[in-house]
């Protein structure tokens, strides 16, 4: 159903077929805070089969920040909400504003990327994992370092891989999830010179990862 709040028009996912375009569906409120929180923009799309997974970034009308994740069956255009909402209302995940950031589908879980106060920079990113329709709620799965946040993710062979910013004068770091489902650091991007660096995506082609890599320095970005 569309629906304008605060402004706000309710984001739809569209589908064009090479000659004609229709909505097949708009974000619902996010009601577990009332009507007052609408969803603003739809952030990541992943996807897997017929399904499609994606982000909604929420907020209400203090600009509190917090997101969903939602399922979009490309045969039956069916919606549903995956797990809990993000957030530090009642019944959402965190400890304040939260942004859900990367999707990756990963042995059979759905992982989810976030950061956590992304304003004033002072908390930190997480993993979650969830089996959509076997769960109903998000498990915590990581938690990184303070001002960090999960920008990408991606599985490679047999692990997954965590694409990190940091906001601050130090290294971002590229994290492995190995078989033992413990993370660690693979490589990082190297010491920015300003307040920022990240490894904002990561993909798989031909048997190989690829990472883009930023540095807020007086450099290109690169790829590795």
């Amino acid at each position: 159903v569309s629906y304008t709040t605060a402004g706000h028009t309710a984001p739809s996912i569209r589908m064009f077929d090479g000659t004609t375009e229709r909505i097949v569906a708009f974000v619902p409120l996010n009601r577990t805070q009332g009507v007052t929180s609408n969803s603003k923009y739809i952030y990541e799309m992943l996807l897997d089969g017929n399904t499609i997974y994606f982000i909604a970034h929420d907020s209400d009308v203090t600009n509190d920040l917090r997101s969903r994740v939602f399922s979009l069956d490309t045969a039956t255009n069916e919606l549903q909400q995956i797990g809990e909402a993000f957030g530090d209302g009642t019944g959402e995940l965190g400890s304040g504003q939260v942004l859900a950031l990367s999707l990756c589908k990963h042995n059979g879980f759905l992982f989810c990327g976030t950061g956590e106060h992304v304003y004033n920079q002072s908390a930190t990113g997480k993993v979650y994992r969830i089996r959509p329709g076997v769960d109903t709620a998000w498990t915590l799965d990581a938690t990184f370092a303070a001002k960090e946040s999960v920008l990408s993710m991606a599985s490679y062979k047999g692990k997954l891989y965590a694409g990190l910013t940091i906001f601050s004068a130090a290294d971002a770091r590229l994290m492995v999830r190995t078989t033992d489902n413990t993370w660690s650091s693979s490589i990082t991007a190297g010491t920015a010179t300003g307040t920022l660096s990240a490894f904002s995506a990561l993909t798989v082609f031909d048997e190989n990862l690829y990472a883009a890599r930023y540095l807020n320095a007086a450099t290109d970005a690169t790829s590795i």
